[in-house]
């Protein structure tokens, strides 16, 4: 349930000057701006008064919930220099993130991710037909918190009632929405900043009492989510449960493994499995049996 006070704040914006200041918000040349007048053309669409209000989307991934990350590789040759050790199964290094990302900015290394749905995250990372990926399988350890920008309400499940408010919150939705799920190319990474500045400067409740991660709407199927997390908290809620060696198939998206990891040696090496192995029947008991 939300405040008194949060549901007449909304109701005193006016939805015709929101719209006009998206509106002028759409036309600005995002390339010849700078940070910091980029965060005060979102100020100006986001807060009321000096305000912020939202109507705050919290919800959590249960306790053993598989999320995923596919990483083009190379090649399929084993051992591959880019999945040796457990820190290339995880976020890439700092230095070598060099533009921004749709909640990252450059030298800031983040774990993207896709819940449940790997078909998503393939799409996303555009793979080429053809061309060999690894697909890393992660667990949620605990619940995992989320908090979910541009998301779908359940008004009637909050006790929000007055047409007017959610108007102006649909509003506000949207335009989230439709920052954090706009297809940016190579080349217009600049872009990324809104979405970027979104996130830290409006949705960064405190790590773990509140939140573990970001939620935002998929590019390629804006029902469902990715979720982001920090590297530290990803490593305190999630574990690796092994990686799929795939190979991309021409115009699908069906999952086509050639063998698996699972664990690491002594020397923190990653260990290696064929299709069929006692290792695959047990982590990865759903490949299908025409992979092998």
């Amino acid at each position: 349930m939300y405040s008194r006070d949060h549901i007449d704040f909304l109701e005193k914006i006016d939805a015709l000057q929101l719209i006009e200041k998206i509106s002028k918000f759409r036309s600005l040349n995002i390339a010849l701006m700078t940070p910091s007048a980029i965060r005060d053309a979102i100020y100006d669409v986001l807060t009321y008064e000096g305000k912020f209000i939202y109507f705050t989307n919290l919800n959590s991934y249960k306790k053993g919930t598989l999320f995923y990350r596919a990483r083009i590789l190379d090649s399929s040759l084993l051992p591959n220099e880019n999945l040796l050790y457990e820190s290339h199964f995880w976020n890439a290094p700092p230095e070598y993130i060099k533009t921004y990302g749709r909640l990252n900015k450059p030298s800031e290394s983040l774990l993207y991710t896709t819940p449940m749905i790997p078909e998503i995250t393939l799409m996303e990372t555009k793979i080429p037909d053809n061309s060999n990926y690894a697909l890393m399988v992660y667990e949620a350890m605990d619940d995992i918190k989320v908090n979910l920008i541009g998301q779908k309400y359940d008004y009637e499940m909050v006790g929000i009632f007055n047409e007017k408010v959610k108007l102006i919150n649909n509003i506000y939705n949207d335009f989230l929405k439709d920052e954090f799920s706009r297809d940016i190319g190579v080349g217009t990474e600049y872009l990324y900043m809104v979405s970027e500045l979104i996130t830290k400067d409006f949705f960064d409740l405190p790590p773990r009492d509140v939140q573990d991660a970001w939620a935002y709407p998929s590019l390629k199927d804006k029902e469902k989510y990715n979720v982001c997390f920090r590297p530290d908290i990803a490593k305190q809620v999630l574990k690796l449960k092994g990686t799929m060696i795939c190979e991309k198939l021409p115009q699908s998206y069906e999952i086509n493994v050639k063998f698996i990891q699972s664990g690491f040696d002594k020397l923190g090496k990653a260990k290696f499995y064929k299709l069929g192995s006692k290792e695959q029947l047990k982590v990865f008991p759903e490949i299908k049996i025409h992979n092998k």
